[in-house]
Parts: structure tokens; C-alpha cells; sequence
């Protein structure tokens, strides 16, 4: 079998994602995030990057280079700090490289690619600074991370012949990128004489009898005859863009070419400096010339694995045609993209108790001794928290003693808690959720004392609802406004109105060390009591919209449950009311709530020690029971079933809280469908068939809608509620089946 030789040679670069990055990009912090301090020699860098978990497991999805980045000058190769990563090539081939660390702030890369990463050692010197990631770009980025470039060089060009390169990608990947002759083709040629072709001795600009303007910008050859490296050439044209570019070049000597540095597209003149010694031709080459290719990924909204990995093809054109003999003689070129989506978050919500001086031990009716101490009167908490005994006497000169569980139940004591001078608090560092006892050491306190809880939320990454596409880290949080309740504090800062401009930035570290603390006034409680806004990062950029941090407090959730429908222009309460509560989003087979739920005299219904999540609530007016069957039928009638037929046929819009109201069958099946099965239910309740359904609604709910034309659904049909610790809201009583709301009559009356 004959061989078939390839006679022009391509050589391919190592593509180069530049010396620039972006902080919290995978170029830059995708393995290890940049290290607070100086990295000494011999240790290694933390590796905790988004893609740590990946690199130190079972490895990226495809092996990666990787980068690092140092804050100083690193780049001297006597003094300047070098980075061993060890890792495997495919998670079983063992790879080891050292690279010399780079310039102040500039990034460096490996030469080969890492499936796995064991370590990576900074040795040598110290380094600031520090951190690592893996060669790639950013998605839609127009900065530091935008490109990555490599060049092709074609040797061994034939005279005369012309091969044309076309670049395919899924991302953009050009030719002189960011210029007007942006271009995914280009040629690669030699002609010696396709500009002049023997060329007789002279002194004056050359007859250009040849070709002049090219399809790719090339380099201009030279070829003497005689010895003319005592003159030049100026060779005047244009570059791929366009623009005027000259160049004097030498001439060569007798029998050898001259090639200019510059590539040119046109050719204008070329006027040598003295007498040529002998004819010349002019001709192009791309002969060794180093041509660059530049990739960028345009932004787009698909979320795609980080990085992924598209490619860059070559294929290789001879006389028009695809040359089978080139096949394969560029290699595809891979190229990591990070997605660069905008992160999201969801409305965080936080709870604690309220902060009260004596919910632990009421104020003592004298001084406490040591042998029986404070009286708990309640012990046992939802969370842990902060102790504070108050005195009212000077117990400066004496310690108390505090023994009960922390937070996950396991024993605890804190001893040596100086108490307080007159009218003062002392705290406990440590933070319990029951307390057994709380002893004076060291003689009985001098007057009164009590006992409270310090309840603090310190938050985590976790509560403000962050989540990306891509990946990333949440690199920070920036607090919008600060709460009117209560004491938001970053740090040793109380943030406020007046200083929040100058201190609104949280970052994660702040988060994982506790540096953010909310504190509820003395007694204060309720739903949202400390509220404040906030806007999340990637470290890249913000999030589209702001967020809510909804901060509750109290343990008690307090529930106010009144009719839909005033009378006399006041809401009128559901009073005295056994109440059904059961879990989950639909009465019909949600689990009933153990316990006894009862509405009080105002119409405040008591659900604390209820465990949060979704529920329904309400009760049955049994047709069996006299008073209670003509409580219902005194308020449902024929006016009200005929109303809920016109609602189903569209004869009549009805409003949100009618449409909840004519959703009879809600209560007994749990759908949101309004059909004639709803009318027939309210007319077996108006003559006693069946007992009458009353369902509490959430006050806050989005408005119910109905639509005939659209199908059978209430759009906002369902009736569930969230329960919460701290958690404050209004229940709306619809009677089923009573659209005109003439129950609340009956409620006023109670």
C-alpha cells in the first residue's frame, strides 16, 4: 500500500487563556479559593473552590489545566515561589508539574492536563495571595477572562500551492478577531514570484505585473538574484483591515529571499533604496509565520455543565475541496467555558425567640443560696440560647453556676459567670437549650435575681436562599436596607441607615465566621420584626432582584381568624371555634394534627408547637347536629347556588373571595376546579342533605381568578397556609357555598 506524504507541516500551539483573571472564576478560584495570608514554602494550598469536591473525588468530567494566580511578584525562577501539582492525567496515571508562579496578580498555567488533583505545594519562597483554578474562559465575559488564543504555523509550503483552513465551532472562534477581517477561513500559501516574476535591475519602484490583492493577508518575499543585502525594499499596502502598513525590508543576498514581518492583503509599491544588482521576484508566504486563532463563547441562557467543554475543528481545503491527505493534520482544540448565568435567591426566613429577662426564673423573692439556687420555671427550649442572670443587688463578688444541654443535646456547664452589679445582666458565652440549674459559687446573691434567654440568629450562607446555575460559590451579600426592629450587627458594626452605604457588603467569610448577628429588642416578637433586604453575588455579578430576610420572632405562632366578609365596616372574628388542622396542601387526605385547637374570644387561635410546613384548617356545621344544621341553612339559600351557576357558566365574574367560597367541593376532595358538581353540593347544604363545610384561608394569598373559557381551575383556588415558629397571620372563614358571605351576620352575632 502506497504512502501518501504530507508535505506542508502544521504546527499547533498550547491554546492560552491569558495572564489576566477575575476573582471567583474558575480561572482563578475554581480549586482554591485565594488565600487571607502568605502560603510558606512547603505547604500546600486549601483546597475548597467549586470544583474541589470534583477535582479531589472522582475527577472533572474531562481533564483540565490548571491555573494559579499570586498577588505578589513570583516570577523570578531563583526566588519566586513554584507550585508542584500532583494529580493523575486520566484518575489513575500519576502527573506531576511544576510551574514558576507569575508576575504580581498575573496567572499561570500547566502544561498538561489534570483528571484528578491531589495536592498543590507552593515551594521555594512564601506567596501572597495565592489561589488556583482551571484554564478557562468566562461565558459572555468582555474582561479579563474573555479569550483563548493559539496560533497555527504551516513549514514545508510548495510553490504555487494554496490550502485553505476553516475553523467549526459551537462558540465563535476567528482569524484576526475583534477587526473588520474577522474571518473562520483563511489561506495558507507560497508563491515566489506571483507579484513580479523576474523583475530586471532597477532603481525605481518595481512594475507590480503580477497579483496584488490577496484573500488572506500574507508576507512578501523577496527573491535576488544578484547580492542586494545592501538596500531595502519599501513595500506599501494595506493590512487585513485596511490600513496603510509599510516596511523597509533588507534585500537578501545573491540567490536567497527576503520576507517581511508584516502580512499584507494589498501590495501598492515596492520601491528598493539603490540599484538592484540583478532581477528579483516578489511573491507571499505564509512560510513559519505563527497565525493566531482567538475563541470566545458568547453569553447565552442555557445552563451548561461548568466548565463545558466546546471545540474548535479544523478542516483543511485543497483546490476547493476537502483534502483527505490534511485530515486530522490540526488537531481539534478544546476550549473550558464557565457559564456565566446571574445567580438567584429565594426570600430567606429566620426564627428565635423573643428576648426575655425572666422566661427562664421569674424574679426570686429574696436572695438565692447556693444550695437550692433559682427556681426554673421553664427550662426547655426550641433552640439554644445565651443565658442572662439579671440581679438586683451586687453580685459582682460572687459566680454563678449553669448546668444543663447545649444545642444538640449533650450535657453541658458553664462555670464562672461573674454576676452583675445592681440593676445589672450577666451572660453566658455558652448557649443551652435546657437548663437544669443555675447556682450561685461563693456566697448567696445580696438581693433578687431572675433569670432570661439572649436569643441571637447568626447567619449562615445557607438562609439567604442563594442558588446558581453554574455552580459558583456565593462570594458575597449586600444588605439593601437594615431592619426597623431590633439590632443588625456585621462584625463589631451595628448597621443603620446612616452607615449601611459604607458597611453593606457580607461576604462569605463573614458568613462562615459568624460575623452577621441579629438581636430582637427586649420583648419584642412578632412575623417579619426584623426584616431586611439584600442582594446575593457569585462573584461575578449580582443577582437580577433583591431579596427579603424575613426575620420572625416569638415561638408562638399567632393566628387571627375572622370572616371574608365585614359587617359594619370591622372584621368580625371567629370566636369559640373548635378548629380541625391538618398537614399537608388538601383537607381530604391530609394528616389531622394532634391536639386540641381552639379560636379564643377574639378570635386568636393558638398554634404554637405546631411543626412548620403547610396544613388547612377549618370545621364541619354537622346537618346531624339541630343547631348547628340551622346555622347553615339560615345562611345558605337558592340565591347562593344560582350565583355559583353563573360563576361556572361566565354569566357572572365572581370575585376572589366568591370564587373561594363557590369552590364547595374544596373541603371534601380538595380540588380547585369549579364545575356544576360544586352548585349540586350547595344544594344538597341549602335542604340539609349534606352537612355545610366552613375552610380557613390565608389573608396574604394571592387573589383567586376563574376563567370559563380557559377550563374548569381557579388559578389561586387552594386554601393551604404555612405554619412557622415566630409566624403571624390572618385566617379568612369562608362558609362553603356562600358567596354573599352572610355568615359573617351569623359570626357577629356569636
Amino acid at each position: 500500500m502506497a504512502l501518501v506524504k504530507i508535505r506542508v507541516t502544521f504546527i499547533q500551539s498550547l491554546p492560552y487563556y491569558g495572564s489576566d483573571s477575575v476573582a471567583n472564576s474558575l480561572k482563578q478560584e475554581g480549586l482554591s479559593q485565594t488565600s487571607t495570608s502568605a502560603i510558606s514554602a512547603d505547604s500546600t494550598l486549601t483546597l475548597n473552590g467549586p470544583k474541589a469536591t470534583a477535582a479531589t473525588g472522582s475527577g472533572f468530567a474531562s481533564a483540565q489545566r490548571i491555573a494559579i494566580t499570586n498577588s505578589s511578584d513570583e516570577s523570578d525562577d531563583t526566588t519566586g515561589a513554584k507550585y508542584v501539582i500532583v494529580g493523575t492525567s486520566d484518575g489513575s496515571a500519576s502527573l506531576t508539574e511544576t510551574i514558576q508562579g507569575g508576575a504580581a496578580g498575573k496567572t499561570v498555567y500547566t502544561t498538561g492536563s489534570f483528571k484528578t488533583i491531589d495536592s498543590i505545594t507552593v515551594t521555594v519562597g512564601a506567596a501572597e495571595g495565592v489561589s488556583a483554578g482551571i484554564a478557562s474562559i468566562l461565558e459572555g465575559d468582555t474582561g479579563n477572562n474573555q479569550k483563548v488564543t493559539y496560533d497555527i504555523t504551516a513549514t514545508e509550503l510548495v510553490d504555487g500551492k494554496t490550502l485553505t483552513l476553516n475553523l467549526g465551532s459551537t462558540i465563535t472562534a476567528e482569524f484576526d478577531y475583534g477587526t473588520a477581517a474577522a474571518t473562520s477561513s483563511r489561506d495558507f500559501t507560497r508563491d515566489d514570484d506571483l507579484v513580479v516574476n523576474n523583475h530586471a535591475q532597477t532603481s525605481s519602484a518595481l512594475t507590480l505585473t503580477g497579483t496584488t490583492s490577496f484573500d488572506s493577508p500574507h508576507a512578501v518575499t523577496i527573491t535576488s538574484v544578484g547580492d542586494d543585502s545592501g538596500i531595502t525594499f519599501a513595500i506599501v499596502g494595506t493590512d487585513a483591515n485596511g490600513g496603510e502598513a509599510t516596511e523597509n525590508l533588507t534585500g537578501a543576498t545573491a540567490g536567497a529571499t527576503a520576507t517581511s514581518v508584516n502580512l499584507y492583503k494589498t501590495i501598492t509599491s515596492i520601491t528598493p533604496s539603490g540599484s538592484t544588482a540583478n532581477t528579483v521576484d516578489v511573491g507571499i508566504t505564509d512560510e513559519g509565520k505563527a497565525i493566531t486563532v482567538t475563541a470566545v463563547a458568547a453569553q447565552d441562557s442555557t445552563v451548561e455543565l461548568n466548565p463545558h467543554m466546546p471545540t474548535v475543528s479544523h478542516t483543511i481545503l485543497e483546490d476547493g475541496a476537502t483534502s483527505t491527505v490534511y485530515i486530522g493534520a490540526v488537531p481539534t482544540v478544546t476550549v473550558a467555558v464557565q457559564d456565566n448565568n446571574v445567580p438567584t435567591a429565594s426570600d430567606g426566613i429566620v426564627q428565635t425567640a423573643k428576648l426575655e429577662d425572666n422566661v427562664v426564673s421569674a424574679l426570686s423573692s429574696g436572695a438565692v443560696n447556693t444550695t437550692d439556687g433559682l427556681t426554673i420555671a421553664n427550662g426547655t427550649f426550641n433552640k439554644a440560647h445565651k443565658i442572662t442572670i439579671t440581679s438586683t443587688g451586687d453580685d459582682s463578688g460572687i459566680t454563678y453556676t449553669i448546668v444543663g444541654t447545649d444545642a444538640s443535646g449533650e450535657a453541658q456547664t458553664e462555670t464562672n459567670l461573674t454576676g452583675a452589679s445592681a440593676g445589672g445582666t450577666a451572660t453566658s458565652t455558652k448557649l443551652f437549650k435546657t437548663i437544669t440549674s443555675i447556682k450561685p459559687v461563693g456566697g448567696n446573691s445580696t438581693d433578687t435575681v431572675k433569670a432570661g434567654i439572649y436569643p441571637q440568629i447568626t447567619f449562615t450562607a445557607a438562609d439567604f436562599g442563594y442558588t446558581d446555575g453554574d455552580g459558583d460559590l456565593l462570594d458575597k451579600v449586600t444588605i439593601n436596607s437594615v431592619p426597623t426592629n431590633g439590632e443588625l450587627k456585621l462584625g463589631s458594626t451595628v448597621l443603620t441607615s446612616g452607615n449601611l452605604s459604607s458597611n453593606n457588603t457580607v461576604t462569605a467569610a463573614d458568613l462562615t465566621a459568624g460575623n452577621l448577628v441579629f438581636t430582637p429588642a427586649a420583648g419584642g416578637s412578632g412575623s417579619g420584626y426584623g426584616n431586611f433586604t439584600y442582594t446575593v453575588n457569585d462573584g461575578l455579578q449580582d443577582a437580577a432582584s433583591a431579596n427579603t430576610m424575613k426575620v420572625n420572632i416569638g415561638d408562638a405562632v399567632e393566628v387571627t381568624v375572622k370572616s371574608w366578609k365585614q359587617v359594619d365596616s370591622a372584621d368580625v372574628p371567629t370566636k369559640s371555634q373548635t378548629v380541625t388542622l391538618k398537614a399537608g396542601a388538601t383537607p381530604h387526605d391530609g394528616s389531622a394534627v394532634s391536639g386540641s385547637f381552639t379560636t379564643n374570644d377574639l378570635g386568636k387561635l393558638d398554634l404554637t408547637g405546631v411543626a412548620n410546613g403547610t396544613h388547612t384548617a377549618g370545621y364541619t356545621l354537622d346537618k346531624s347536629v339541630a343547631d348547628e344544621l340551622a346555622i347553615a341553612q339560615s345562611v345558605l339559600n337558592a340565591t347562593d347556588v344560582l350565583k355559583i351557576k353563573d360563576m361556572i357558566t361566565g354569566k357572572t365574574t365572581g370575585t376572589s373571595d366568591e370564587l373561594i367560597a363557590a369552590n364547595v367541593t374544596w373541603a371534601t376532595s380538595g380540588d380547585t376546579d369549579l364545575t356544576a358538581t360544586d352548585a349540586l353540593t350547595a344544594a344538597d347544604m341549602v335542604v340539609g342533605k349534606t352537612s355545610a363545610q366552613v375552610v380557613f384561608r390565608d389573608a396574604s394569598l394571592s387573589s383567586a381568578t376563574f376563567d370559563p373559557n380557559s377550563g374548569s381551575s381557579i388559578t389561586n383556588g387552594s386554601n393551604a397556609f404555612e405554619v412557622l415558629d415566630g409566624n403571624a397571620m390572618t385566617l379568612d372563614t369562608y362558609l362553603l357555598g356562600d358567596v354573599d358571605g352572610g355568615y359573617a351576620t351569623v359570626l357577629a352575632a356569636l
